[in-house]
C-alpha cells in the first residue's frame, strides 16, 4: 500500500506558504525542519512583485528552545523589510497578519 504523500519524512520537514499579490503569485515561502525538532529552522522567501519586491532570495534562520522558531526563521530572512516590527517566536498569524499589511495574502500548500 503506498503511502500518503504528507506521510513522507521529507515532507514532513518542510512547510511552504505561496505569497499572492494582486490576484497573482508574486513569491513563496520555504520553511525545513530539523529531524529531532530542537535544531535549526530554515526558511528561504522570495517575492518578485509588490511594495515588498526583492532581488533574490532571502534567508534565514532561527533556533533555540521554547518559541516558534517558524516565525524567527521567517522574520530572519525578512531582515530589513519588516522596518523594526518583530514577527519573531510570534507565530505565522503575526507573518501573515505582516503580508496583509502590504497587500498580500498568503496560503499554505504544505
Amino acid at each position: 500500500m503506498a503511502k500518503n504523500f504528507f506521510d513522507l519524512p521529507a515532507v514532513k520537514q518542510v512547510s511552504a506558504w505561496v505569497i499572492c499579490h494582486g490576484g497573482d503569485c508574486v513569491g513563496k515561502i520555504l520553511v525545513a525542519y530539523p529531524k529531532d525538532g530542537a535544531g535549526t529552522v530554515r526558511a528561504f522567501i522570495t517575492i518578485w512583485s509588490g511594495s515588498l519586491q526583492t532581488n533574490g532570495a532571502m534567508q534565514g534562520k532561527a533556533n533555540g528552545y521554547g518559541w516558534d522558531k517558524t516565525s524567527g526563521a521567517v522574520d530572519d530572512a525578512l531582515g530589513n523589510l519588516t522596518k523594526g516590527l518583530d514577527l519573531s517566536g510570534r507565530g505565522m498569524g503575526a507573518v501573515t497578519s505582516f503580508f496583509e499589511s502590504h497587500g498580500y495574502s498568503l496560503w499554505s500548500v504544505i
